[in-house]
C-alpha cells in the first residue's frame, strides 16, 4: 500500500515546484553571487531536501516491495483460486453425470415402483381370491367336522351294534351248538335207493364196538349241504339219546380208519368219518383252524361237546378256539 508523507517533514510532496524551486536557485546565482552564509543554508537545505526525496524513495521503494509481494500474493491466490474454479468446474460436471445418472435411476425406480403397485394389486387380489377361497375351505372344513362328528357318532353306535352283533351271533351259535350235542355227522356213506339208516348206524357203532339199540336212536336222517357237490353223497345227521352215548361212538370212532368196505358197500373203498355236528361258523372255524395249524406246525386240531381245541405236540397244553380272534393265539 501507498502512505502519505509525514506532515511534520520538510519533503515537498509535490516535484514540479521543487523543480521549479532549483531553477529559480540557479537563475538567482547567474543573476547575483551569494554570500557564504546563504550559500550553507541553501546546500543544507538541498541536503535536506534530497535526505527526504531518498527517504521518500526509499518508502516508495519498500511500499512497491510490499505491493510486489502482496500481487504475487495476490496472484498466487489467483492461481489457486482458479486451480480449485478447475477443480470445482471437475465437480460440477461429476454432480452433473452423477445427476443425470440418478435422474435415470429415479426413473428405473418409478418404473419399478410402478410394476410392483401393479403386482402388488395383483397379489392383493390374489390374497383375497385365498381368503375367500379359505373362507369357504373353512365353511367346509367346518361342516364336514360336523359330518365326522356325525360319523363317528353312527361308527360308535355301528361298533356298538357290531359287537352285540356278534355277541348275538356268538350266543345263537353256541344255542344252535347246544342243540347239536346229542348229534354224530357221519360222511362218506353211500346213498342207495329204499336205505335203512338205521341199519347202517346200527352197523358203524358195532364196528367201531359199540352197541345201541334202536331206542338209542332219536332221529336219524340226510341232510343237503348248502353247495352239493357232484359225486358225493349226503351226510348222514343221528341224533343219539345220551350224550355219554354219543361221545363213546365218536371216541372209539376217531381211532379207526372207517371205509366204506366195513359197511359191505362194493367197489373201491373210500373213508368214511364219524363227526361232531358242528354248527355251520363252528365248522368254518375248525377249517381254519387245520389250515392255520398246519403252517404254524401244530400236530393235533379237533372239536369235544362243540368246543374246537388245537395242540402243537403231546407234550404242549390245548388251546380252545372261540373266534377267530382266538386264531391269534397260533404262532
Amino acid at each position: 500500500m501507498f502512505h502519505s508523507p509525514n506532515k511534520n517533514s520538510s519533503s515537498i510532496p509535490d516535484l514540479s515546484t521543487l523543480k521549479k524551486m532549483e531553477e529559480e536557485l540557479n537563475i538567482t546565482q547567474r543573476k547575483r553571487k551569494l554570500s557564504e552564509d546563504h550559500t550553507e543554508a541553501l546546500d543544507r537545505f538541498a541536503d535536506k531536501v534530497m535526505t527526504t526525496l531518498s527517504n521518500w524513495k526509499a518508502e516508495i521503494s519498500r511500499e512497491n516491495s510490499v505491493i510486489n509481494d502482496n500481487m504475487k500474493t495476490f496472484k498466487h491466490d489467483l492461481e489457486n483460486i482458479d486451480k480449485k474454479f478447475e477443480d470445482l468446474k471437475t465437480d460440477i460436471h461429476i454432480i452433473r453425470e452423477e445427476y443425470s445418472d440418478i435422474r435415470k435411476l429415479i426413473h428405473t425406480l418409478d418404473s419399478k415402483h410402478i410394476e410392483m403397485q401393479t403386482e402388488i394389486c395383483s397379489m392383493q387380489k390374489s390374497i383375497q381370491f385365498c381368503s375367500d377361497q379359505q373362507d369357504d375351505v373353512n365353511k367346509q372344513v367346518e361342516s364336514i367336522s360336523k359330518e365326522i362328528k356325525e360319523i363317528e357318532s353312527v361308527k360308535g353306535q355301528l361298533d356298538e351294534l357290531r359287537k352285540q352283533n356278534r355277541q348275538l351271533r356268538h350266543e345263537l351259535n353256541m344255542n344252535d351248538q347246544r342243540d347239536r350235542l346229542l348229534n354224530l355227522e357221519i360222511v362218506g356213506v353211500p346213498e342207495l335207493r329204499d336205505e335203512n339208516l338205521l341199519d347202517i348206524m346200527s352197523q358203524l357203532s358195532k364196528k367201531v364196538g359199540v352197541d345201541i339199540a334202536a331206542t338209542d336212536v332219536i332221529q336219524i336222517n340226510r341232510v343237503s349241504p348248502k353247495t352239493k357237490q357232484q359225486g358225493r353223497p349226503r351226510i348222514i345227521i343221528v341224533k343219539m339219546k345220551t350224550r355219554l352215548l354219543k361221545d363213546n361212538i365218536l371216541s372209539c370212532a376217531r381211532k379207526l380208519r372207517l371205509t366204506t368196505k366195513d359197511l359191505d358197500f362194493r367197489g373201491e373203498p373210500k373213508p368214511v368219518y364219524i363227526n361232531e355236528h358242528l354248527t355251520v361258523s363252528n365248522k368254518m372255524l375248525l377249517k381254519k383252524c387245520k389250515e392255520l395249524a398246519s403252517l404254524k406246525h401244530y400236530q393235533f386240531v379237533w372239536s369235544r361237546h362243540g368246543r374246537i381245541f388245537i395242540r402243537k405236540n403231546e407234550t404242549a397244553p390245548g388251546l380252545q378256539i372261540s373266534s377267530e380272534e382266538d386264531l391269534k393265539k397260533i404262532t
